[in-house]
Protein backbone atom coordinates (compact mmCIF):
# COMPACT_ATOMS: atom_id res chain seq x y z
CA UNK A 1 0.00 0.00 0.00
CA UNK A 2 2.90 2.37 0.77
CA UNK A 3 4.16 1.88 -2.79
CA UNK A 4 0.89 3.17 -4.22
CA UNK A 5 0.93 6.08 -1.75
CA UNK A 6 4.35 7.16 -3.04
CA UNK A 7 3.04 7.08 -6.60
CA UNK A 8 -0.02 9.11 -5.59
CA UNK A 9 2.07 11.76 -3.84
CA UNK A 10 4.54 11.93 -6.73
CA UNK A 11 1.69 12.53 -9.17
CA UNK A 12 0.33 15.38 -7.03
CA UNK A 13 3.78 17.00 -6.93
CA UNK A 14 4.20 16.57 -10.69
CA UNK A 15 1.24 18.93 -11.22
CA UNK A 16 3.24 21.83 -9.84
CA UNK A 17 6.76 21.06 -11.01
CA UNK A 18 8.06 20.37 -14.51
CA UNK A 19 11.09 18.69 -12.98
CA UNK A 20 8.88 16.46 -10.85
CA UNK A 21 6.77 15.62 -13.91
CA UNK A 22 9.82 14.63 -15.97
CA UNK A 23 11.02 12.44 -13.10
CA UNK A 24 7.58 10.82 -12.89
CA UNK A 25 7.54 10.07 -16.63
CA UNK A 26 11.04 8.60 -16.43
CA UNK A 27 10.16 6.32 -13.53
CA UNK A 28 6.90 5.24 -15.19
CA UNK A 29 8.14 4.77 -18.76
CA UNK A 30 7.85 0.98 -18.61
CA UNK A 31 4.38 1.29 -17.08
CA UNK A 32 3.26 3.60 -19.92
CA UNK A 33 4.69 1.27 -22.58
CA UNK A 34 3.15 -1.81 -20.94
CA UNK A 35 -0.28 -0.17 -20.77
CA UNK A 36 0.00 0.81 -24.45
CA UNK A 37 1.08 -2.73 -25.33
CA UNK A 38 -1.85 -4.26 -23.43
CA UNK A 39 -4.26 -1.98 -25.27
CA UNK A 40 -2.76 -2.36 -28.75
CA UNK A 41 -2.03 -6.09 -28.36
CA UNK A 42 1.38 -5.64 -29.95
CA UNK A 43 4.87 -4.48 -28.97
CA UNK A 44 5.08 -0.70 -28.57
CA UNK A 45 8.30 1.31 -28.70
CA UNK A 46 8.96 5.01 -28.24
CA UNK A 47 9.09 5.40 -32.03
CA UNK A 48 5.42 4.34 -32.40
CA UNK A 49 2.50 6.75 -32.56
CA UNK A 50 0.94 4.90 -29.63
CA UNK A 51 3.81 6.05 -27.41
CA UNK A 52 3.01 9.69 -28.17
CA UNK A 53 -0.69 9.12 -27.55
CA UNK A 54 0.03 7.29 -24.28
CA UNK A 55 2.45 9.98 -23.11
CA UNK A 56 -0.08 12.74 -23.76
CA UNK A 57 -2.68 10.67 -21.88
CA UNK A 58 -0.27 10.21 -18.97
CA UNK A 59 0.22 13.98 -18.85
CA UNK A 60 -3.57 14.41 -18.84
CA UNK A 61 -3.88 11.92 -15.98
CA UNK A 62 -1.34 13.89 -13.93
CA UNK A 63 -3.14 17.19 -14.57
CA UNK A 64 -6.56 15.98 -13.42
CA UNK A 65 -5.56 13.44 -10.76
CA UNK A 66 -6.54 13.73 -7.14
CA UNK A 67 -6.56 11.04 -4.48
CA UNK A 68 -10.33 10.69 -4.58
CA UNK A 69 -9.82 8.91 -7.93
CA UNK A 70 -8.03 6.00 -6.23
CA UNK A 71 -4.47 4.91 -6.98
CA UNK A 72 -2.67 7.06 -9.52
CA UNK A 73 -1.42 4.11 -11.55
CA UNK A 74 -4.89 2.63 -11.86
CA UNK A 75 -6.31 6.00 -12.89
CA UNK A 76 -3.48 6.72 -15.35
CA UNK A 77 -3.87 3.29 -16.96
CA UNK A 78 -7.58 3.97 -17.49
CA UNK A 79 -6.86 7.35 -19.14
CA UNK A 80 -4.14 5.88 -21.39
CA UNK A 81 -6.41 3.06 -22.56
CA UNK A 82 -9.26 5.45 -23.27
CA UNK A 83 -7.07 7.78 -25.34
CA UNK A 84 -5.61 4.89 -27.32
CA UNK A 85 -9.10 3.55 -28.01
CA UNK A 86 -10.08 7.02 -29.24
CA UNK A 87 -6.94 7.09 -31.39
CA UNK A 88 -7.74 3.76 -33.05
CA UNK A 89 -11.33 4.86 -33.53
CA UNK A 90 -10.24 8.00 -35.37
CA UNK A 91 -7.76 6.04 -37.46
CA UNK A 92 -10.48 3.57 -38.44
CA UNK A 93 -12.74 6.39 -39.63
CA UNK A 94 -10.13 7.31 -42.24
CA UNK A 95 -10.19 3.83 -43.72
CA UNK A 96 -12.75 2.51 -46.15
CA UNK A 97 -15.42 0.41 -44.46
CA UNK A 98 -15.07 -3.30 -45.15
CA UNK A 99 -17.73 -5.98 -44.94
CA UNK A 100 -17.25 -8.48 -42.13
CA UNK A 101 -17.09 -12.01 -43.53
CA UNK A 102 -16.46 -15.41 -41.93
CA UNK A 103 -12.72 -14.97 -42.49
CA UNK A 104 -12.70 -11.85 -40.30
CA UNK A 105 -13.77 -13.84 -37.25
CA UNK A 106 -10.93 -16.33 -37.65
CA UNK A 107 -8.22 -13.83 -38.63
CA UNK A 108 -5.44 -12.99 -36.20
CA UNK A 109 -4.64 -9.40 -35.33
CA UNK A 110 -2.43 -7.67 -37.85
CA UNK A 111 0.50 -5.56 -36.77
CA UNK A 112 -1.80 -2.51 -36.86
CA UNK A 113 -5.19 -3.83 -35.66
CA UNK A 114 -8.34 -2.24 -37.03
CA UNK A 115 -11.36 -1.49 -34.89
CA UNK A 116 -13.19 -4.48 -36.41
CA UNK A 117 -10.33 -6.86 -35.68
CA UNK A 118 -10.04 -5.63 -32.11
CA UNK A 119 -13.77 -6.08 -31.66
CA UNK A 120 -13.73 -9.78 -32.57
CA UNK A 121 -10.28 -10.73 -31.28
CA UNK A 122 -11.12 -12.19 -27.86
CA UNK A 123 -13.76 -12.88 -25.25
CA UNK A 124 -15.17 -10.28 -22.86
CA UNK A 125 -12.82 -7.41 -23.66
CA UNK A 126 -12.84 -7.82 -27.42
CA UNK A 127 -16.63 -8.08 -27.53
CA UNK A 128 -16.77 -4.95 -25.44
CA UNK A 129 -14.79 -3.11 -28.09
CA UNK A 130 -18.18 -1.93 -29.28
CA UNK A 131 -16.78 1.21 -27.65
CA UNK A 132 -14.87 1.70 -30.90
CA UNK A 133 -18.21 2.30 -32.58
CA UNK A 134 -19.00 5.15 -30.22
CA UNK A 135 -21.09 3.27 -27.65
CA UNK A 136 -20.62 5.67 -24.75
CA UNK A 137 -22.34 3.52 -22.14
CA UNK A 138 -20.18 0.46 -22.68
CA UNK A 139 -17.08 2.65 -22.83
CA UNK A 140 -18.05 4.06 -19.43
CA UNK A 141 -18.54 0.53 -18.10
CA UNK A 142 -15.11 -0.52 -19.37
CA UNK A 143 -13.49 2.48 -17.71
CA UNK A 144 -15.26 1.88 -14.41
CA UNK A 145 -14.38 -1.83 -14.46
CA UNK A 146 -10.77 -1.04 -15.36
CA UNK A 147 -10.50 1.09 -12.24
CA UNK A 148 -11.92 -1.71 -10.10
CA UNK A 149 -9.68 -4.38 -11.65
CA UNK A 150 -6.64 -2.16 -11.08
CA UNK A 151 -7.16 -2.76 -7.34
CA UNK A 152 -6.42 -6.44 -8.07
CA UNK A 153 -3.49 -5.46 -10.34
CA UNK A 154 -5.50 -6.79 -13.30
CA UNK A 155 -5.81 -5.04 -16.65
CA UNK A 156 -9.12 -5.25 -18.51
CA UNK A 157 -7.10 -6.05 -21.63
CA UNK A 158 -5.52 -9.07 -19.94
CA UNK A 159 -8.86 -10.87 -20.16
CA UNK A 160 -8.72 -12.35 -23.69
CA UNK A 161 -5.51 -14.20 -22.88
CA UNK A 162 -6.94 -15.73 -19.69
CA UNK A 163 -10.47 -16.46 -20.93
CA UNK A 164 -11.40 -20.17 -20.87
CA UNK A 165 -11.30 -21.77 -24.32
CA UNK A 166 -12.63 -25.29 -23.66
CA UNK A 167 -16.28 -25.79 -22.80
CA UNK A 168 -15.50 -27.77 -19.65
CA UNK A 169 -13.11 -25.09 -18.38
CA UNK A 170 -15.66 -22.37 -19.12
CA UNK A 171 -18.27 -24.30 -17.15
CA UNK A 172 -15.90 -24.71 -14.20
CA UNK A 173 -15.19 -20.95 -14.20
CA UNK A 174 -18.94 -20.33 -14.17
CA UNK A 175 -19.31 -22.64 -11.17
CA UNK A 176 -16.62 -20.73 -9.28
CA UNK A 177 -18.15 -17.33 -10.10
CA UNK A 178 -21.60 -18.52 -8.98
CA UNK A 179 -20.15 -20.01 -5.79
CA UNK A 180 -18.50 -16.74 -4.78
CA UNK A 181 -21.51 -14.59 -5.68
CA UNK A 182 -23.84 -16.76 -3.57
CA UNK A 183 -21.54 -16.79 -0.53
CA UNK A 184 -21.28 -13.45 1.29
CA UNK A 185 -18.19 -14.67 3.13
CA UNK A 186 -16.36 -15.56 -0.09
CA UNK A 187 -17.37 -12.28 -1.72
CA UNK A 188 -16.21 -10.26 1.28
CA UNK A 189 -12.90 -12.14 1.27
CA UNK A 190 -12.33 -11.38 -2.42
CA UNK A 191 -13.09 -7.68 -1.93
CA UNK A 192 -10.96 -7.34 1.20
CA UNK A 193 -7.98 -9.53 0.32
CA UNK A 194 -8.05 -8.88 -3.45
CA UNK A 195 -7.64 -12.59 -4.14
CA UNK A 196 -9.65 -15.80 -4.28
CA UNK A 197 -9.98 -18.12 -1.26
CA UNK A 198 -8.80 -20.95 -3.48
CA UNK A 199 -8.64 -23.76 -0.91
CA UNK A 200 -12.11 -23.05 0.48
CA UNK A 201 -13.71 -22.68 -2.97
CA UNK A 202 -12.21 -25.98 -4.14
CA UNK A 203 -13.70 -27.73 -1.11
CA UNK A 204 -17.15 -26.25 -1.62
CA UNK A 205 -17.62 -26.72 -5.36
CA UNK A 206 -15.00 -29.39 -6.19
CA UNK A 207 -13.47 -27.43 -9.06
CA UNK A 208 -9.81 -28.30 -9.79
CA UNK A 209 -7.40 -25.89 -8.12
CA UNK A 210 -5.61 -25.42 -11.44
CA UNK A 211 -8.75 -23.80 -12.91
CA UNK A 212 -8.76 -21.13 -10.21
CA UNK A 213 -5.04 -20.50 -10.54
CA UNK A 214 -4.93 -20.34 -14.35
CA UNK A 215 -8.11 -18.28 -14.75
CA UNK A 216 -7.93 -16.15 -11.59
CA UNK A 217 -8.12 -12.85 -13.49
CA UNK A 218 -11.08 -13.95 -15.58
CA UNK A 219 -12.96 -15.27 -12.54
CA UNK A 220 -12.37 -12.08 -10.53
CA UNK A 221 -13.49 -9.96 -13.49
CA UNK A 222 -16.64 -12.08 -13.75
CA UNK A 223 -17.34 -11.66 -10.04
CA UNK A 224 -16.96 -7.88 -10.24
CA UNK A 225 -19.05 -7.56 -13.41
CA UNK A 226 -21.96 -9.67 -12.15
CA UNK A 227 -21.97 -8.14 -8.67
CA UNK A 228 -21.61 -4.57 -9.93
CA UNK A 229 -23.40 -2.07 -12.18
CA UNK A 230 -22.24 -3.36 -15.56
CA UNK A 231 -25.42 -4.38 -17.43
CA UNK A 232 -23.83 -4.36 -20.91
CA UNK A 233 -20.69 -6.26 -19.92
CA UNK A 234 -22.86 -8.70 -17.97
CA UNK A 235 -24.49 -9.69 -21.28
CA UNK A 236 -21.24 -11.47 -22.20
CA UNK A 237 -21.43 -13.56 -19.02
CA UNK A 238 -24.97 -14.89 -19.36
CA UNK A 239 -23.56 -18.41 -19.49
CA UNK A 240 -22.65 -18.11 -15.79
CA UNK A 241 -26.40 -18.23 -15.00
CA UNK A 242 -26.15 -17.03 -11.41
CA UNK A 243 -29.71 -18.24 -10.65
CA UNK A 244 -28.62 -21.84 -11.27
CA UNK A 245 -28.38 -23.94 -8.12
Amino acid sequence: MAFFRRDDDAAIKAKESEEAFEALVKSHKNFILKTAYQTAHRYISESDDEWSVALIAFNEAVRVYDKSKGSFKGFAAMVIRRRLIDYYNKEAKHQNEQAVGPDTLSAELTEHPSATQLEVSGKISSDAMLAFRGDTQIKDEIEALSGTLALYEISFFDLPAVSPKAGKTKNNCAIVIRTVLKDDGFLAYVREKRKLPIKEICKKCEVPRKILENHRKYIIAGIEILSGEYPLLAEYLKFVNIDQT
